[in-house]
């Protein structure tokens, strides 16, 4: 059974800027995670002018609960630069048929 993690961005500045940002410092760390093994895969979408999603999958619990750990830090620091608000839901996913 996978997990997926989904995150709602809302910023105060232009989605442009907030992913200049997210090329700087969060692009880098998310395909370490990706290359090392404890992540899946990761997506962020643009929904409207100054929001998005992020979406993260892992193949098990364990392996989202070490990336939890590992950017908390990163993504405090990001969300004070670009001025983000972040809603997080997460949970499994079960394959259906």
């Amino acid at each position: 059974m996978s997990y997926s993690r989904v995150q709602i961005l809302e910023s105060s500045v232009p989605w442009s800027k907030a992913m200049r940002e997210v090329k700087k410092g969060a692009e880098p760390a998310l395909n370490a995670m990706v290359k090392a093994g404890n992540m899946k895969r990761w997506q962020i979408v643009q929904t409207g002018e100054n929001s998005g999603l992020l979406i993260n999958e892992f193949e098990n619990k364990s392996q989202m609960n070490k990336y939890n750990k590992a950017v908390s830090a990163t993504r405090q620091d990001f969300d004070d630069a670009v001025g983000v608000q972040r809603w997080t839901y997460h949970g499994p996913v079960k394959a259906s048929g």
